[in-house]
Protein backbone atom coordinates (compact mmCIF):
# COMPACT_ATOMS: atom_id res chain seq x y z
CA UNK A 1 0.00 0.00 0.00
CA UNK A 2 1.30 3.45 -0.95
CA UNK A 3 1.82 5.94 1.42
CA UNK A 4 0.53 9.71 0.37
CA UNK A 5 3.91 11.23 -0.47
CA UNK A 6 4.69 8.04 -2.73
CA UNK A 7 0.95 8.34 -4.30
CA UNK A 8 2.01 12.06 -5.14
CA UNK A 9 5.16 11.01 -6.56
CA UNK A 10 3.53 8.38 -8.77
CA UNK A 11 1.15 11.38 -10.11
CA UNK A 12 4.67 13.82 -11.09
CA UNK A 13 7.74 13.73 -13.10
CA UNK A 14 10.91 14.97 -12.43
CA UNK A 15 10.45 17.07 -15.45
CA UNK A 16 6.94 19.06 -14.56
CA UNK A 17 7.60 22.24 -13.29
CA UNK A 18 6.15 22.15 -9.74
CA UNK A 19 5.38 24.07 -6.47
CA UNK A 20 5.49 22.99 -3.44
CA UNK A 21 4.15 25.11 -0.18
CA UNK A 22 5.67 24.45 2.90
CA UNK A 23 6.93 21.48 3.27
CA UNK A 24 9.90 22.95 5.50
CA UNK A 25 12.01 19.49 6.70
CA UNK A 26 9.95 17.32 4.50
CA UNK A 27 9.39 18.33 1.16
CA UNK A 28 7.69 15.66 -1.04
CA UNK A 29 9.21 16.93 -4.40
CA UNK A 30 12.60 17.35 -3.20
CA UNK A 31 15.21 19.23 -5.72
CA UNK A 32 18.13 16.60 -4.37
CA UNK A 33 15.99 14.23 -5.76
CA UNK A 34 15.82 15.72 -9.26
CA UNK A 35 12.34 17.38 -9.48
CA UNK A 36 11.83 21.05 -10.97
CA UNK A 37 10.36 22.39 -8.27
CA UNK A 38 10.14 25.86 -6.49
CA UNK A 39 9.71 26.00 -2.75
CA UNK A 40 7.73 28.50 -1.13
CA UNK A 41 7.99 28.72 2.83
CA UNK A 42 7.04 30.98 5.57
CA UNK A 43 11.30 30.86 6.62
CA UNK A 44 14.32 30.38 4.52
CA UNK A 45 16.15 27.86 4.64
CA UNK A 46 18.76 29.28 6.96
CA UNK A 47 16.12 29.86 9.68
CA UNK A 48 14.61 26.99 8.98
CA UNK A 49 17.87 24.86 9.53
CA UNK A 50 18.33 27.27 12.65
CA UNK A 51 14.64 26.61 14.42
CA UNK A 52 15.03 22.78 13.94
CA UNK A 53 18.83 22.50 14.77
CA UNK A 54 17.92 21.34 18.38
CA UNK A 55 15.06 19.13 17.14
CA UNK A 56 16.36 15.39 17.42
CA UNK A 57 13.87 14.05 15.27
CA UNK A 58 14.78 16.37 12.31
CA UNK A 59 17.53 16.34 9.83
CA UNK A 60 18.14 19.51 8.59
CA UNK A 61 20.08 18.41 5.72
CA UNK A 62 16.86 17.90 4.26
CA UNK A 63 15.52 21.59 4.38
CA UNK A 64 15.49 22.51 0.84
CA UNK A 65 16.92 26.10 -0.54
CA UNK A 66 13.67 28.26 -0.36
CA UNK A 67 12.92 30.24 -3.25
CA UNK A 68 10.33 32.71 -1.87
CA UNK A 69 8.80 33.25 1.23
CA UNK A 70 5.09 33.99 1.61
CA UNK A 71 3.96 37.12 2.04
CA UNK A 72 0.43 36.22 0.50
CA UNK A 73 1.47 37.36 -3.20
CA UNK A 74 0.80 35.44 -6.13
CA UNK A 75 2.61 31.86 -6.71
CA UNK A 76 2.21 32.35 -10.44
CA UNK A 77 5.21 35.02 -10.66
CA UNK A 78 7.57 31.84 -9.43
CA UNK A 79 6.94 29.87 -12.99
CA UNK A 80 8.60 29.50 -15.81
CA UNK A 81 7.56 32.38 -18.02
CA UNK A 82 4.48 32.92 -15.40
CA UNK A 83 2.93 30.25 -17.19
CA UNK A 84 1.61 28.34 -14.05
CA UNK A 85 3.18 24.85 -12.77
CA UNK A 86 1.78 21.31 -13.72
CA UNK A 87 1.51 20.54 -10.18
CA UNK A 88 1.13 22.35 -7.08
CA UNK A 89 1.83 20.29 -2.85
CA UNK A 90 0.08 22.15 0.12
CA UNK A 91 0.56 19.28 2.18
CA UNK A 92 0.75 19.23 6.20
CA UNK A 93 0.17 22.92 6.28
CA UNK A 94 -3.14 23.98 5.57
CA UNK A 95 -3.63 24.07 9.13
CA UNK A 96 -1.35 27.20 9.55
CA UNK A 97 -3.09 29.81 6.64
CA UNK A 98 -5.13 32.31 8.55
CA UNK A 99 -7.14 32.32 4.97
CA UNK A 100 -7.52 29.04 3.33
CA UNK A 101 -9.73 30.50 0.60
CA UNK A 102 -6.45 33.04 0.05
CA UNK A 103 -4.42 30.24 -0.64
CA UNK A 104 -7.06 28.40 -2.33
CA UNK A 105 -7.06 31.73 -4.73
CA UNK A 106 -3.47 31.33 -5.51
CA UNK A 107 -3.40 28.32 -6.00
CA UNK A 108 -5.87 28.54 -8.77
CA UNK A 109 -4.01 31.74 -10.04
CA UNK A 110 -0.88 29.47 -10.54
CA UNK A 111 -2.27 25.98 -11.73
CA UNK A 112 -2.41 25.30 -15.84
CA UNK A 113 -5.77 24.43 -16.13
CA UNK A 114 -5.63 21.30 -17.99
CA UNK A 115 -2.63 19.13 -16.09
CA UNK A 116 -2.16 20.48 -12.34
CA UNK A 117 -3.34 19.02 -9.70
CA UNK A 118 -3.91 20.87 -6.60
CA UNK A 119 -3.66 20.79 -3.68
CA UNK A 120 -2.48 17.44 -1.96
CA UNK A 121 -3.60 18.00 1.49
CA UNK A 122 -2.85 15.23 3.64
CA UNK A 123 -6.49 14.09 5.07
CA UNK A 124 -7.60 15.11 8.75
CA UNK A 125 -7.30 12.97 11.78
Amino acid sequence: MLNFRDYIREQISLTDLGLEIGPSYSPIAAKRDGYNVRIVDYLDQNDLRAKYAHESSVDIERIEPVDAIDDGGEFLSLSDNRTGFDYIISSHNLEHFPNPLVLQLQIESAELSDRTQSPFCRPFR
